[in-house]
């Protein structure tokens, strides 16, 4: 009986071990993987996968049928992690990185990392990386670039010098019979090395006579491996040389110079031993291509086709046949791919694939396969990865497998919204009065019209809904393009339900709703956008967007803008101002559908603060000239009136000797003069590197903090505070990081702290009367954070109104902490009434979201004890933060290279929005100070249900009782 209850608990054990959190992963998060754009790309139909190798230092495998990621690997951030170059071998994967220094091999089917070398050591500056697949060693590839030669494989490494002669640059690599070949140029010289196969020896060193005193020669090694293609724009010909003998022809192959005398910059695409293609742009920058053959005991090359209007095209060989597959656009939404046979000189209308589109963007890249079936018949697969960042495969019929939406990885600008009130939300709203003047009777009225109004929409609406569908069996909901009821993107009870607006750096935006795993409701795509870089003082591309008006203010729509640069139809750079309604994307009904484009250019745009008289808060444009804009500018009157008696400053950053190091603040006044310069701070050999104000939606809850004595020690709210990090070395070469803490009104720093031996990258957040950041010890070699908090005192200045003019000094209590790695990102969780604590969200380097309580990193963590302290809960200092995984809010879905967090509050007061963004995106909600204002979910509903009733029952129970009792003392 023993042995069958021991059994019995080992096989229930790992089924209570799977189930740990399965009521909570995944209920109210998840997770959206992205790859960016590719770099390299091959399709595989016979494992069904198509690989990728992204400029977002991905590389990954897809699912060729659903575009699901099957496996992805990524690599560090920056240069360090970047792909430098690919080789699609037979059976691995070989990708170069970190500018040449890392080579590595990895399995098709698991993306294991097989093996790892290092290549060509620390270089300067980027250099070109040339490769070929080894025919004579197994498993083994050559790499160079302009210094060195390498044969690398999963079992050795060997790698040479070349030689050293000043100015010579690697442009073509060739492996034959006769050995290893490098082909070098230096201006009008072409020089040839001769390797054997182990690269032991140099067998030639040759100058290829027939190349010299051409200038600017397009060189490239053509399909056979045997012979070297250079084309030259000068003469309009092309050389070929045969590698192994390095003799070239007696005359060059000549281009009559009337084919190609219309369009600009020609370039060779692509060459064999008898076939050469040239692509060229045409006059209005479209691409066409020349494919020209070459005739037995001719000098005169034929054009065989000419293609005008081109999107993208690839080569591709099958069984010893190649194909060019090219693409076009036949109408607005149609898009066709051709496919042409170079063997047979013959267009193959048996390959042709005619494709439906919606939006008919340029072609950046594109990659086919040809196959063949059982039946012996050739189909085409082709991967389109479009101007607009989306990535789509089509089979020979049309048909689209896939569409992935790889601008989602290029997120810089994030806000969510709120959804509006149902027109029965907005009648309950106005029961309790909608003005001062609504007295019990009006409300009540309210309350019998409100009624009538759902039982007359539950009539006409739900009972003759449902009586329909019962009737024709049909489905009684709408769906949306993404799939999602109609009737479930709604704001909920609790405002949890919001659309995230989410603007890209290549101007795609997107609506994703909350709920659902983050389906995309709407996206739309602005053409020729071209992202600033201020308003992050990193170097990162962004487009500034704001919300200007929310759901709230019924009858008029929410309203958003985006501010960007963008060229005009004659190439001129201009600024772009967009509205759009968030809700369902579309332009503004009162703007123009392109926006509006300005000619000034931008160095600062913000929100103001005070509303028009609809509703509408203005956005102001700062130029180059410190010159201010309004959009829309029917506002201006509005803010001239509102803001006539109360001057505002507006700070902005600028350069002085190609340094960010100067601080300045302007008076703003809405005219057409330049705003006055009031204050400016220069921090003369620093660089500011980051700048921290409050969020916009940051309230306030109470303005003192009890203490244990049961005192108050106020909070120092200085509204107009921000910080400012910078950067430095000092007269030794030792770097240094400086936060001072600046007073926007008079331009005053109010603290400063310095971190010797510390460097960057500097994460700072700011919120109520804290601050908070993290940076790199080099003394000690660890990550650091420190927290800042000030207070006023004892005695508050002014409980109503804060003036920066006045004089406080606040108390400053400052602690730095040990953590055990690295932040990408960081922000402050936000609440709808700022009872519940303020956690810190943190991004880790290595794909994990942290919530870090406030009381782990709360300055006033005293050293010793008291008994005032223990009252009020402090912990005791400690010199470094746990970071355990309890505070993990993505569990296993790790999410890389975040490079923001956005949080919003929602309808509860426990219950604080996140959203992560970067490579890839994560959405779910934390509660800081835990549910105290929801039951929890094993709350034991049966148990309290029953409880009340037998309450209740005992209540009637004893009071019939007790009158029965009181009935015969009477008669007594």
């Amino acid at each position: 009986m023993g042995s069958v209850r021991l059994l019995f608990l080992l096989i229930c054990l790992p089924l209570l071990t799977l189930g740990l959190f399965e009521d909570q992963a995944g209920s109210y998060d998840w997770r959206q993987q992205y790859i960016g754009r590719p770099l390299y790309t091959k399709i595989d139909t016979n494992l069904n996968r198509l690989f990728i190798a992204s400029e977002q230092n991905a590389l990954a495998c897809v699912n060729l049928k659903s575009g699901n990621i099957v496996w992805r690997k990524v690599f560090e951030i920056g240069e360090a992690g970047q792909i430098d170059h690919v080789i699609w071998a037979l059976k691995e994967i070989v990708v170069v990185s970190n500018n040449g220094q890392r080579v590595q091999g990895f399995d098709y089917n698991r993306g294991f990392a097989t093996w790892e070398y290092s290549l060509f050591g620390e270089q300067t500056q980027k250099q070109k990386i040339l490769s070929v697949v080894s025919k004579k060693e197994k498993e083994s590839y050559y790499l160079a670039n302009n210094k060195h030669l390498c044969l690398v494989g999963s079992r050795e490494k060997i790698c040479i010098e070349l030689p050293t002669d000043d100015g010579f640059v690697t442009a073509n690599l060739f492996e034959t019979d006769h050995g290893v070949f490098v082909i070098r140029f230096k201006d009008t010289t072409a020089q040839k090395l001769q390797y054997n196969t182990q690269l032991s020896s140099l067998l030639s060193k040759t100058i290829l006579n027939d190349l010299e005193s051409h200038k600017n020669l397009q060189c490239m090694n053509s399909l056979d491996s045997n012979y070297l293609s250079c084309y030259s724009d000068q003469i309009s010909s092309i050389f070929t040389t045969e590698i192994k003998s390095g003799n070239a022809n007696s005359l060059p192959l000549t281009i009559q110079k009337s084919i190609l005398s219309s369009d600009r910059e020609p370039r060779l695409a692509w060459s064999s031993k008898d076939f050469f293609l040239i692509e060229t742009l045409s006059e209005d920058d479209g691409l066409n291509l020349y494919l020209f053959k070459k005739e037995q005991n001719e000098n005169d090359l034929v054009l065989l086709k000419k293609i005008e209007s081109v999107q993208a095209y690839d080569q591709v060989s099958h069984s010893q046949n190649s194909f060019l597959i090219y693409s076009k656009y036949i109408g607005k939404n149609k898009l066709n791919f051709y496919t042409f046979d170079l063997k047979k000189s013959q267009e193959r209308t048996d390959l042709l694939i005619s494709a439906n589109v919606l939006n008919s963007e340029d072609i950046l890249q594109l990659e086919a396969s040809v196959t063949e079936n059982k039946n012996s018949q050739l189909s085409v697969t082709v991967s389109c990865f479009f101007k607009d960042y989306s990535l789509s495969v089509f089979n020979q019929q049309g048909v689209k497998y896939f569409t992935r939406e790889e601008a989602l990885a290029y997120i810089s600008t994030v806000e969510m919204v709120d959804f509006p009130l149902l027109h029965l939300q907005e009648e309950f709203e106005d029961e309790f009065g909608s003005t001062k003047q609504d007295n019990l009777i009006t409300m009540f009225y309210k309350r019998i019209k409100t009624q009538l109004i759902m039982l007359k929409e539950f009539i006409q609406i739900d009972l003759v809904q449902k009586v329909t569908s019962l009737l024709q069996n049909s489905p009684m909901t709408k769906k949306s393009q993404s799939g999602i009821s109609l009737d479930e993107i709604t704001r909920d009870e609790f405002n949890l339900n919001k659309i995230i607006v989410a603007v890209t750096s290549i101007g795609k935006v997107f609506g994703i709703y909350t709920s659902a795993n983050g389906k995309i409701l709407w996206s739309f795509y602005l053409k020729n956008t071209i992202a600033f870089k201020f308003n992050k003082v990193r170097d990162e591309n962004t487009i500034p967007f704001f919300v200007q008006r929310t759901a709230a203010h019924v009858p008029y729509e929410p309203q958003c803008v985006l501010i960007s640069k963008a060229n005009d139809q004659n190439g001129s750079l201009k600024t772009r101002v967009y509205f759009f309604n968030p809700l369902t994307g579309r332009a503004s009904k009162d703007a123009p559908k392109e926006g509006y484009l300005v000619d000034y250019q931008v160095k600062q745009a913000f929100l103001s603060y005070q509303m028009d008289s609809h509703y509408l808060k203005p956005v102001v444009l700062f130029d180059t000239e410190n010159r201010i804009h309004v959009f829309p500018q029917s506002s201006i009157s509005d803010l001239q009136a509102k803001s006539s008696n109360k001057p505002t400053i507006i700070f902005s950053t600028q350069r002085e000797n190609d340094n960010l190091n100067t601080l300045t603040g302007y008076s703003l006044s809405y005219s057409n003069e330049p705003l006055p310069e009031v204050w400016r701070l220069n921090f003369e050999d620093e660089k500011i590197s980051a700048i921290a104000s409050k969020l916009s939606n940051d309230r306030i809850h109470s303005h003192g903090k009890i203490l244990g004595d049961r005192s108050v020690l106020y909070k120092y709210l200085n509204p107009n505070l921000v910080g400012v990090v910078t950067t430095g070395q000092d007269s030794q070469n030792v770097p240094y990081v400086n936060v001072y803490l600046v007073d926007t009104v008079t331009g005053s720093v109010v603290n400063s702290f310095n971190h010797k031996r510390c460097k960057g990258p500097v994460n700072i957040v700011h919120s109520e009367n804290w601050f908070f950041y993290s940076y790199y010890n080099m003394k000690f070699r660890r990550h650091e954070v420190t927290s800042v908090e000030l207070f006023e005192g004892d005695i508050q200045n002014n409980s109503t109104h804060f003036s920066s003019l006045d004089d406080i000094k606040p108390i400053v209590f400052s602690k730095s902490y040990i953590v055990q790695r690295s932040f990408d990102s960081m922000q402050v969780t936000l609440t709808e009434k700022g009872i519940s604590t303020k956690d810190v969200i943190v991004a880790c380097q290595y794909g994990v979201i942290m919530e870090i309580p406030w009381i782990l990193i709360d300055p006033r963590r005293p050293i010793k004890m008291t008994e005032v302290e223990r009252e009020e809960n402090l912990l005791p200092y400690m010199p470094e933060i746990p970071l355990n995984y309890e505070f993990t809010l993505n569990y296993y879905n790790y999410v890389y290279n975040t490079r923001g967090i956005s949080t919003a509050p929602s309808g509860l007061e426990s219950t604080s929005l996140v959203f992560t963004y970067g490579l890839d995106i994560f959405f779910t909600r934390v509660f800081p100070s835990k549910t105290f204002d929801m039951i929890r979910e094993d709350f034991d509903y049966f148990f309290i249900t029953t409880l009340m009733v037998g309450l209740v029952l005992g209540t009637l129970l004893t009071k019939k009782l007790a009158a029965a009792s009181n009935l015969k003392k009477a008669w007594k």
